[in-house]
């Protein structure tokens, strides 16, 4: 491929969705104790169920792969062969799909997935890949041989990924480009404008500019010539169902008891483990990242910030100014020893397996039960190592002989395990344990991992009010609302609204928009586009960036529930507290439901395509992710106020 048709494919005009992670609870019935079962297939092919609108099912992995980030085989649009013997341009064109053939969906003679996988496979049509990208919520995860793969998380919570496998280019001189930079996958329809001399065809692809670290979805892109080698995903129309059998797609199920409203199962060792990590709900989930001997979670993970970084403190099991474990989840847990991880590795088998698309490794103890360990890996300063990886790095409560700046970890990669070295200033995920003896009045019936702690936390009472609106001093830079605007109650979603307005409205979406692609910049305390100013008055306000930051990394988020609303209790450094609901979002007319706390920001986003001023950031904290990110300025989101 010439450089220019490179650098066509690259500056192509696109439509861009920003990926967004909002990751949603999937309800999961409890079953009995060691059942493992597979997940959905079709003709020997997993599939997941998204929620899409129309029904369609997707396949997990690409065609020619086996597992969700690998890259799986390259295909020429139109041929079924991998590695077809092709030399020319010409030869491509002219031995390929018929001119009266527009979409070749499902035809065998030419659609990859259907010829290689058969029953109700195909390729996706451009409106179903649309459908999907439109649909999904993205966020970009890395990979444990330093790459990056797209997690989508469709309208019911399920999860589907893309790795970035590039294009292989055909002729005399073969090969891959874009690999972990791009991946592209083919779509079945033809390219239907027919002032293109070339004749192309229609892709969606996902992109990442590994530069600026920002990553981007797209349909309808980069129409390239039938001479290169795409990646292929699979749907299938057929009626969502579950298929048992044999296979590495997994789904854990209950085999535990609960203390303090978290699980446990009794694998026959010395202790007990947990089935989830510190800050996760689901065994799957990576939870938080924790310097050693830090009880909260942060932003950034330096020898600067790092509270024992060349302290001598000893092992910290069970210490509650240094144990996140025993100081999030209260008496009897704590972080597990050097000699419990040590027996955990000696005693139990290893499987490496997969639940719901992440990868991570089945842990069977001397009882016949198990827990799942994720590949969830390091932090290391801002940059996180986590994701569909090949290994998984978990903290242990011990010094690493006897050295001030270094502790142990449970290190496990290919099914291999062992206790190694980790610097203590790593942001490292915590999975507990408890001590062979519990107090019965801290264990409760079995429940399944969809339920959490029921007692209600609704936060601080009102510490005063500002122009009729309490609030609570969290100890931080500002005080923050009880309430979202619009709402009478914590537990209430309040109204919605596009970024920079100051009314709700029926329809979310560019047209209706009044900032999008408009240069504002952050408008905290301007009625003209703040609705905390414009409505509450006073000196509320949105907060800014900065804002959003400070509540994610300096307080202690707890999941809960307040009158039937799942949400957070936000603990300040100061322990006051707030309540924050899970909240929706709207997206044109159609609300996509409470799976975490999102609400705006009054910050412009300006990182990159600052010129086209189509974005902002918003505050998100779920069970798989907590901070601030960018998304469209036409999206209906509440607003959480705060002020000096």
């Amino acid at each position: 491929m010439t450089s220019a048709t490179q650098i066509e494919m690259k500056k192509c005009s696109l439509l861009y969705i920003r990926h967004i992670s909002i990751l949603l609870l999937m309800a999961i019935t409890s079953l009995t104790p060691s059942c493992i079962y597979a997940q959905n297939t079709i003709n020997g092919h997993e599939y997941v169920d998204l929620g899409l609108p129309s029904g369609l099912l997707w396949a997990t992995y690409n065609v020619g792969a086996n597992s969700p980030e690998g890259y799986g085989d390259y295909f020429i649009w139109g041929m079924t062969k991998v590695n077809p013997d092709v030399n020319t341009y010409d030869l491509v064109i002219n031995s390929t799909v018929p001119e009266n053939i527009a979409d070749i969906s499902g035809n065998i003679n030419y659609d990859v997935a259907a010829a290689k996988w058969g029953g109700s496979w195909r390729m996706p049509t451009t409106e179903e890949a649309k459908e999907m990208i439109n649909n999904c919520k993205w966020e970009v995860l890395r990979t444990g041989n330093e790459g990056y793969i797209f997690q989508g998380t469709g309208p019911n919570g399920n999860h589907i990924y893309f790795p970035l496998a590039g294009i292989y280019i055909y002729g005399k001189n073969k090969e891959k480009i874009f690999i972990e930079e791009q991946g592209f996958y083919h779509v079945s329809n033809n390219y239907d404008i027919e002032s293109y001399e070339e004749k192309k065809y229609c892709a969606f692809k996902f992109y990442i500019d590994k530069e600026s670290d920002e990553a981007y979805t797209a349909y309808n892109s980069n129409t390239a010539i039938r001479l290169s080698g795409f990646s292929v995903r699979a749907v299938s129309s057929a009626k969502a169902g579950r298929t048992i059998k044999k296979g590495t797609q997994q789904t854990v199920r209950s085999q535990s008891n609960i203390v303090n409203g978290h699980e446990y199962v009794d694998l026959g060792l010395s202790v007990k483990w947990a089935t989830c990590n510190v800050g996760a709900t689901r065994p799957e989930q990576y939870g938080n990242f924790f310097a050693w001997g830090e009880t909260a979670p942060k932003s950034s993970y330096t020898k600067n910030n790092s509270k024992t970084h060349a302290v001598k403190v000893g092992n910290i099991g069970g210490r509650e100014e240094y144990d996140a474990a025993r100081a999030l989840w209260g008496k009897s847990w704590r972080m597990p020893t050097s000699e419990e991880c040590q027996e955990l590795i000696d005693k139990c088998t290893w499987k490496e397996i997969y639940v719901q698309g992440v990868k991570g490794v089945n842990v069977t103890g001397p009882s016949g039960k198990s827990i799942f360990l994720p590949y969830a890996n390091i932090q290391a300063g801002d940059y996180r190592d986590g994701g569909i990886g090949d290994e998984a790095s978990y903290s242990i409560s011990t010094e690493y002989d006897g050295r001030n700046t270094d502790a142990n970890r449970l290190n496990c990669f290919n099914e291999h395990s062992m206790i190694s070295r980790t610097e203590r200033y790593y942001g490292l995920p915590i999975r507990p344990v408890l001590s062979s003896s519990i107090e019965p009045s801290d264990v409760t019936v079995p429940i399944s991992y969809k339920d959490e702690i029921k007692r209600p936390i609704s936060g601080n009472a009102p510490q005063g009010n500002i122009a009729g609106h309490p609030y609570v001093d969290l100890g931080l830079s500002v005080k923050w609302a009880t309430c979202n605007v619009g709402a009478n109650s914590p537990e209430e979603e309040g109204d919605h609204y596009a970024w920079g307005e100051t009314s709700p409205k029926k329809s979310y979406k560019e047209k209706t928009s009044l900032t999008y692609r408009k240069d504002i910049t952050d408008f905290a305390g301007n009625p003209n586009y703040d609705v905390a100013a414009a409505k509450w008055g006073g000196t509320w306000k949105m907060p800014t960036l900065d804002e959003c930051k400070e509540l994610a990394t300096k307080c202690i988020w707890i999941k809960t529930e307040v009158n039937g609303k799942n949400g957070f209790k936000v603990i300040g450094p100061n322990k006051n507290s707030i309540f924050i609901p899970y909240t929706g979002m709207y997206m044109d007319k159609k609300y996509f439901g409470a799976y975490s706390c999102q609400f705006w920001s009054s910050t412009p986003y300006t990182k990159i395509l600052d010129s086209w001023h189509q974005e902002a950031f918003y505050m998100d904290y779920s069970n798989s992710y907590f901070g601030t990110k960018n998304i469209s300025r036409f999206y209906g989101m509440p607003v959480r106020p705060v002020s000096k």
